[in-house]
């Protein structure tokens, strides 16, 4: 199998500790090992999960990530550039008053494009926890990966055989 990288359009990403899964009748690691498709969870009667809308880094978020000096700024830069929206995440108040997280704001970042506003993020509260659990599958999903389960496909210009081997001549 060649390697490459599985261009996904968006990933649905739920916690391994939504209370709304059904434990005893799925399997969080398989969810994990197809790239977060949530047809592998099951969940329980009535429960809706928090839900992560992420979207991968592009090569630049990467190589800038990779240049932050500690884990906690790159697991937020992962999560500015890779988060795109939330549903179902509900916040409490002290006197009992729950409402939804404020909608998502971005701002442009240069040549990183539009990113979450820092300034969200920080209203969001959302745990460095959650936000490093974010950025390790924002990051996840980013990476190389086999693009499937198919062997390579004839390059360009000539056939499967000819590509298989090259001869060196001596000069």
């Amino acid at each position: 199998m060649a390697l490459g990288r599985k261009v996904l359009a968006g990933v649905s990403f739920v916690m391994p500790h939504d209370t709304a899964i059904d434990d005893t009748k799925c399997s969080y690691a398989d969810y994990m090992l197809s790239l977060f498709d949530v047809s592998k969870l099951v969940f329980k009667d009535g429960e809706q999960p928090t839900v992560f809308k992420l979207r991968q880094m592009t090569h630049r978020q990467v190589v800038a990530r990779d240049q932050l000096d500690t884990e906690i700024e790159r697991s937020v830069f992962s999560v500015r550039c890779g988060l795109t929206k939330v549903e179902n995440f509900i916040v409490e108040d002290e006197e009992g008053n729950r409402k939804n997280l404020p909608p998502i704001r971005y701002e442009t970042a240069g040549e990183f494009g539009d990113i979450l506003a820092e300034s969200w993020l920080n209203e969001a509260q959302l745990g460095s926890g959650n936000i490093q659990l974010l950025a390790m599958a924002i990051e996840g999903v980013s990476h190389a990966s086999p693009p499937s389960l198919r062997p390579s496909s004839t390059p360009v210009g000539g056939s499967q055989s000819e590509s298989q081997s090259v001869e060196v001549q001596a000069a």
